[in-house]
């Protein structure tokens, strides 16, 4: 498997273990197999964003991700490319990795510039995980 696919594959499981669902944007590509719904409308554009969770079976292999997903009350066998996943994230936790050499614009993700990079251009994000939550008196921990 390629080593960027495969780093795909552990950011999303490890958000789904940590999470129990994972959202994913999925670039249109006629690759991608979402069943009878396909992509509608602008989704031919901007691609379009599943969520994943941990009552689903989801499998991610060598070559992309096998799953059923249900769109409105209509279960849809899906067959999505590595490839074709854009982003994978997880907003309970706050992290979002974002990967796609060939189809990211200077106008996409963040403002600011990413810090690093790799040979395959996957961008690097900075995530700030510190909490910003009121500390309980008395115990030191975090208020709920």
């Amino acid at each position: 498997m390629h080593e960027l696919h495969a780093l795909k594959r552990d950011v999303f499981y490890k958000l789904m273990n940590a999470a129990g669902r994972v959202y994913i944007h999925v670039r249109h590509s006629d690759n991608v197999d979402l069943g009878r719904r396909g992509f509608k409308g602008d989704e031919n554009e901007r691609g379009i964003v599943l969520v994943l969770n941990s009552g689903m079976r989801v499998e991610w292999n060598e070559h992309g991700i096998d799953c059923t997903i249900v769109f409105g009350t209509t279960p849809e066998k899906c067959f999505i490319p590595s490839e074709d996943v854009v982003s994978v994230y997880s907003p309970e936790l706050g992290v979002q990795y974002i990967c796609d050499p060939a189809g990211i614009d200077e106008g996409d993700g963040p403002d600011e510039e990413p810090e690093a990079g790799d040979e395959h251009g996957a961008k690097v994000i900075k995530v700030d995980f510190t909490s910003k939550r009121k500390k309980r008196p008395g115990t030191g921990g975090p208020q709920k």
